[in-house]
């Protein structure tokens, strides 16, 4: 005589909770690499703009245009700007003669936020922070007219990763 051996299938309360416990301890121990990577992004957004305006500046220096950094705090965008001589501003040039994209910092670096913008003229918000051939900050009007030397030093503040300086003489940038 042959007996039938009948299992239950699905899993034990005992079972489910060890599951559902090892998951919220997986869950916890990940929420430092995520501020990690909050910070990482911070951090590449600030270097960003750093490296945009050293270039900004040395293409002021090699060729003898004013060039600058135009920021924009409320869209998160930043774009390479110079004055070609006997026009008005315009996006600066790539090497191969084509205008530079803008930077746009909330889709490549999505936590970093601009919290402010001091401009070479004492003003805050949006604005274009110029270098003459000299490596200083310059003053300049929106059709390209020279105005005078910078009054004020630029700052750029990025929420939680610091600040970028710019000497309003020298034209350093820190």
């Amino acid at each position: 005589m042959r007996l039938a051996v009948r299992t239950k299938s699905g899993f034990t309360l005992i079972e489910l909770s060890i599951v559902v416990i090892v998951i919220g301890i997986i869950s916890i121990s990940s929420i430092p690499a995520l501020d990690r990577l909050s910070e990482t992004r911070q951090a590449a957004a600030l270097s960003e703009i750093h490296a945009a305006l050293r270039s900004v500046r040395a293409h002021a220096f090699a060729l003898g245009d004013p060039a600058g950094l135009h920021i924009d705090p409320s869209t998160e965008t930043i774009n390479l700007m110079w004055i070609a001589p006997g026009s008005s501003p315009g996006p600066l040039l790539d090497p191969l003669g084509s205008p530079e994209e803008p930077i746009d910092l909330a889709v490549l670096y999505e936590d970093a936020d601009i919290t402010s913008v001091s401009l070479p003229d004492g003003t805050t918000g949006s604005g274009t922070i110029w270098f003459s051939s000299g490596g200083g900050l310059e003053l300049y009007e929106s059709d390209g007219n020279f105005i005078g030397p910078a009054t004020s030093n630029g700052v750029i503040v990025l929420e939680g990763v610091g600040q970028i300086m710019i000497d309003r003489f020298t034209g350093r940038i820190q």
